[in-house]
């Protein structure tokens, strides 16, 4: 939400730099142009990507917790030394994503479906 506020600001200040940039002050319009034109570019392109990027690493983790729960029992128990540290690793990345979350609400890209993830057992 936090962010799309940023580019409502960003992409109103560029246009009315550009409006007054021939009125007075024309170099500091032309350096408000400047930087909301960059922080507008990289709003739109950057922000969407980074929280597609999330989404796709939450749902890889939903097949990861699906496999080790289900998969995992049958396996023989050579393997469980691999099975626990990838158990431990998935568990430390959501805790981290719901920390982020919880904390961090507004400035993060997480969607909302991280709270509801629960850990591997």
């Amino acid at each position: 939400m936090f962010w799309i506020i940023l580019l409502i600001v960003a992409i109103v200040a560029l246009i009315v730099s550009i409006i007054l940039y021939n009125r007075s002050w024309e170099d500091v319009w032309s350096l408000i142009i400047f930087i909301s034109a960059i922080a507008s570019v990289f709003l739109i392109l950057i922000v969407p990507s980074f929280y597609l990027i999330n989404i796709i690493n939450i749902n890889r983790f939903e097949k990861q917790k699906e496999y080790i729960e289900n998969v995992v029992p049958t396996l023989e128990s050579s393997d469980n030394y691999a099975i626990t540290n990838a158990r431990i690793e998935l568990n430390g990345q959501l805790y981290d994503w719901q920390y982020q979350y919880e904390n961090y609400r507004f400035f993060t890209l997480l969607p909302e479906k991280v709270t509801e993830l629960e850990e591997i057992k």
